[in-house]
């Protein structure tokens, strides 16, 4: 009796071993198609996820050893006072504090457009395309991502002014999201003209 089930468990672990070297051929052999399949836009979510991490790291450094941040908000602070002074609402900046004849905040790190940058940075890189396609969408994309984020800031002045009750919502859910929408819409843009119409042409 003892011997013929010591045969019956040998036949179960040979069993089992079976199963469990078909489970991993399966897997590799899907994993494997799906890489075939997919590989371009796997690496691509790949490279966008390390130049955020990369970014990110970055900026903490900056902020630690340079005040990176700090000088950011006042460079900011400055742009939207100038904004304000041509539109003929009297704009001053001292330090980060932005005052005026319609409204007066202070600029902190969330008010630039350092974070859309950065996504729209890592979004460039990270897109299957040559380097002088890169270097156009960078040229581009920064200015045009900045303006926005400066229109953004003069239209919460003036809406704090106008339209005091409703300066939160526009503030914290309004224009953030729609600074990342434009940072996704410049990267299609750039996509559609630099990349795609290029691949075209050679065509």
């Amino acid at each position: 009796m003892a011997r013929k089930k010591h045969k019956h468990t040998q036949k179960e672990h040979l069993a089992v071993e079976k199963r469990f070297d078909h489970f991993v051929t399966t897997t590799v052999t899907r994993l494997h198609n799906c890489w075939q399949r997919n590989g371009v836009i796997l690496r691509a979510w790949a490279v966008f996820a390390m130049m955020i991490a990369l970014f990110t790291t970055l900026l903490l450094v900056l902020n630690l050893y340079t005040g990176f941040d700090a000088w950011l908000n006042v460079v900011t602070a400055q742009m939207l006072a100038v904004a304000l002074w041509l539109l003929g609402a009297e704009g001053k900046a001292v330090g980060t504090i932005v005052t005026s004849k319609v409204f007066s905040a202070e600029i902190i790190t969330e008010c630039t457009a350092i974070f859309p940058l950065m996504i729209f940075l890592a979004a460039v890189i990270a897109y299957p395309s040559r380097w002088k396609q890169k270097l156009w969408g960078i040229v581009l994309g920064v200015p045009a991502i900045l303006f926005v984020n400066l229109i953004r800031l003069v239209s919460l002045f003036y809406i704090g002014y106008w339209f005091p009750s409703v300066f939160e919502t526009a503030h914290l859910l309004v224009w953030q999201s729609l600074i990342i929408f434009f940072a996704v819409l410049f990267w299609l843009v750039w996509v559609e003209l630099f990349v795609h119409r290029g691949q075209v042409q050679r065509a």
